[in-house]
């Protein structure tokens, strides 16, 4: 491919995807073991598939996709207080790990939201019960948030994704995908957590590679799959081995060309479906273009290993963030290798650290230090711009992980906790540290009415 099909990389419309059929994995209770255990590491076997939706059965009945009585602000929201509506306590101890949330995401129709947790469990809660009332207003006191679904995994949960076109309207498009240590990636139903379907990464000795990052393509037809050294297209309608595998270290490219290490984030552009982005545990960033994966850039610019990666809206930006590194970097994608933003955070641990970007070009990021920071990027002018933080609010005594915007309200979810090590040696419960904290929590964003300053920052 010459640069000048590279620049004129065109979105080519494509038939909605069509969805697995349900696949029971006859293994699959040897890989969901209780949290604790090591998991073991096998092949999926070849299984009978079954259909997700029977076209005899009538499709189950489920809610509309956001309380109608609840909209987005109809200017946009760029100066805002923050009140949280709702939260969801997570026991610090079980009988056998230690648990604390590690990141979340909400459904792409926001009706119900999709946590991380470190017992090797995914969780959905729905939307707080306020919400679906007559009355606008907001609690006095935080409501709480009820649990859907659960999904135990057979290993270390190392990253998760919705279905991009989901819609709890229809209940076939309700699923996610989850990858975990040594273990197929999994297709689960949002509705009852059952598995639909399994692919299976394998190496060069014939055994399961477990993933270590997931992205969809815009259509949902596909998905990425990140492991060491390479990515993995799967069919998501073709469960199974099958896969198209490209290497990120070649042995006869120049070293220059060459994207060696752990696959540890993707992300692919909705404006551009032919351009994605791979981040790597060795710090780097590289940009490639379907449909054979050429490489068109690569960028070093991060101190630590590659933790997320977002496109913006229009795909002209590129934001990265890394493990042990308090900077988010903005790239600017016509002119790869240009550095468009800087934004500077708290990430003093190895967990992944989320961010996200809003309609209003407003990026939220979670901190370790318990804040969320808010930047305005259209302060962005120029050349490795600086960007300050617009606004932030305390969201936990403890590190906060995961911050996910929703898609239609001025609403945000956070999740906090990491791993707390007792060097004293005391089993007594009551010890516990008092900035300990493992929670949910929902956010709701209310227009500013009066001129206060928008750059103070709450810290309660």
């Amino acid at each position: 491919m010459d640069s000048t099909e590279k620049d004129n990389l065109m979105d080519t419309s494509e038939p909605p995807a069509e969805l697995p059929e349900d696949a029971h994995d006859s293994s699959a209770e040897s890989k969901t073991q209780p949290a604790g255990e090591e998991p073991i590491p096998s092949e999926e076997p070849e299984t009978e598939a079954l259909p997700v939706v029977s076209p005899d059965e009538p499709t189950p009945e489920v809610s509309s996709n956001e309380p109608e009585h609840v909209k987005a602000p109809a200017q946009p929201l760029t100066a805002f207080q923050v009140t949280e509506i709702a939260r969801e306590d997570v026991p610090f101890k079980t009988t056998s790990v230690e648990q604390y949330l590690k990141g979340c995401k909400w459904a792409p129709d926001g009706t119900c939201i999709l946590t991380n947790n470190s017992d090797n469990t995914l969780r959905i809660y729905n939307l707080p019960g306020f919400l679906y009332q007559e009355s606008s207003s907001l609690p006095s006191e935080p409501d709480t948030i009820p649990q859907a679904v659960v999904i135990k995994e057979g290993g270390l949960i190392h990253d998760f994704c919705w279905y991009p076109q989901m819609s709890s309207m229809d209940a076939a498009t309700c699923c996610l995908l989850s990858c975990s240590a040594r273990c197929p990636v999994h297709l689960w139903d949002a509705f009852d957590g059952r598995l639909r379907a399994s692919y299976s990464p394998i190496d060069r000795v014939d055994e399961v590679e477990g993933a270590s990052s997931l992205a969809f393509a815009p259509d949902g037809q596909r998905f990425y799959c990140g492991s060491t050294h390479f990515v993995r297209l799967f069919d998501l309608g073709r469960p199974g081995r099958e896969c198209e595998k490209r290497e990120l270290k070649h042995h006869l490219q120049p070293s220059e060309y060459r994207q060696p290490g752990i696959v540890s984030a993707i992300a692919v552009s909705e404006a551009n479906p032919k351009v994605y982005a791979v981040g790597s545990y060795r710090k780097s960033v590289g940009l490639y273009a379907e449909p054979d994966g050429e490489l068109i850039s690569l960028l070093h610019g991060h101190r630590g290993g590659i933790t997320q990666l977002a496109f913006s809206a229009d795909g002209t930006k590129l934001f990265s963030g890394a493990r042990q590194d308090s900077e988010i970097i903005c790239w600017d994608t016509r002119s790869p290798g240009r550095i468009l933003a800087i934004m500077q955070r708290s990430v003093s641990t190895n967990q992944r650290v989320q961010f996200d970007v809003s309609r209003e070009n407003l990026l939220f990021s979670a901190n370790t230090s318990g804040l969320v920071t808010v930047y305005d990027l259209n302060e962005a002018r120029g050349e490795n711009c600086p960007v300050g933080v617009k606004k932030s609010w305390r969201a936990s005594s403890d590190c906060v992980n995961g911050v996910s915007l929703h898609p239609s309200m001025p609403m945000v979810a956070t999740t906090s906790g990491q791993r707390h090590f007792d060097l004293a040696g005391s089993d007594d419960e009551d010890d516990e540290p008092e900035d300990k904290e493992c929670c949910l929590k929902m956010w709701w964003l209310t227009k500013e009415t009066s001129d206060c300053d928008n750059n103070a920052q709450v810290d309660s």
